[in-house]
């Protein structure tokens, strides 16, 4: 797993308006039927991963609305061998 903090965005790297944190991992990858909805409550990438497990599906829910909040947004980038979540907030 790889973190990464940088001033700018990923989608436009001459902006300094804004603070991005990207978090990269060399998983499995999203299926790509999950990605629309997995900052959505209750969305599990594992049906193995229940309540029980200690698994509610409600981290990246939190992290969207934590980033909204505070005027952000978050983005995700996944395929076989590479997954990326990227949270971008206004800077100070």
């Amino acid at each position: 797993m790889t973190t990464a903090l940088h001033r700018g965005s990923t989608t436009d790297p001459t902006r300094t308006d804004v603070v991005t944190l990207s978090v990269i991992d060399d998983g499995p990858g999203i299926p790509a039927a999950l990605q629309p909805n997995v900052f959505e409550r209750f969305t599990r990438g594992d049906e193995a991963r229940n309540r029980a497990a200690g698994s509610t599906g409600l981290g990246l829910s939190i992290v969207a609305a934590v980033a909204a909040a505070h005027g952000g947004r978050v983005g995700l980038r996944s395929r076989a061998g590479e997954t990326a979540f990227v949270v971008e907030l206004p800077a100070a």
